[in-house]
């Protein structure tokens, strides 16, 4: 009986334990993001961040808008000068290829300086920039991508907006239209692609197999051509390519 005893007394006093580390974690934890929350708004109110000149806003009336996505501010982390800011309002104009963000004191709308902005991460989509060189001559142009699939056939999409008049002469007005260009990896250099052609363009050794995958997929470039271009790079990437 006395064994007993022992043996619940160590039990009791073992799970008190395990609870107290339980307990201790999760105090830890809530601590390193509270602190990072607290680093993060203090880095911010003075950071190289707001050093963007003010954004020019569009007075003409014109039907939709130049944003990426929603023309409301949506939080998002930027990668600007190597240091990531988290849980930035931010605004993609499509039109200036402009990235839009509130001034430190959210006063005004201000636009970032593109040449510092590596990454950002807007709405779930993931955007890098592109610097053309001397050395990466097939870049497909400087400016924000869409990292769609990042394998060895990397996809990407550039997005961009005009500002286009109606066929209609009398309706009088203009409306924001939205373009998209995507570009494949392959053969160690970005590829233009305007249809699921010239992707199989690119491998025409194993054009037969990548068909014979369309057509099990039902994919089709004109109805879904992000879906269409990641499906086929995927399965060429862990299928095909060695």
């Amino acid at each position: 009986m006395r064994l007993l005893y022992v043996f619940v007394i160590m039990t009791l006093a073992y799970g008190s334990d395990a609870q107290l580390a339980k307990s201790d974690t999760v105090l830890l934890v809530n601590s390193i993001q509270k602190q990072e929350t607290t680093f993060q708004e203090s880095v911010n109110s003075s950071a190289p961040l707001y050093n963007g000149t003010a954004y020019i806003h569009y007075w003409n009336k014109v039907i939709g808008h130049p944003y990426f996505s929603s023309d409301h501010f949506q939080n998002t982390d930027i990668k600007y000068l190597d240091f990531i800011y988290r849980k930035i309002p931010l605004k993609y104009d499509l039109v200036k290829d402009q990235l839009v963000i509130l001034n430190a004191t959210k006063e005004f709308e201000m636009v970032l300086l593109n040449d510092q902005v590596s990454e950002f991460n807007l709405d779930n989509h993931v955007f890098i920039k592109i610097k053309n060189d001397s050395i990466h001559t097939d870049n497909p142009g400087n400016g924000f991508y869409e990292l769609l699939y990042n394998g060895k056939s990397t996809v990407i999409v550039k997005y961009f907006k005009r500002i286009e008049a109606s066929l209609k002469a009398e309706d009088n007005n203009s409306k924001f239209i939205e373009y998209a260009y995507y570009f494949v990896f392959a053969n160690n250099e970005f590829h233009a692609v305007e249809g699921s052609a010239d992707f199989l363009k690119l491998h025409k050794d194993q054009k037969t197999i990548l068909k014979k995958f369309m057509n099990k997929e039902k994919l089709h470039y004109s109805k879904d051509p992000s879906k269409t271009l990641v499906s086929l790079a995927t399965y060429f990437d862990t299928t095909i390519h060695d």
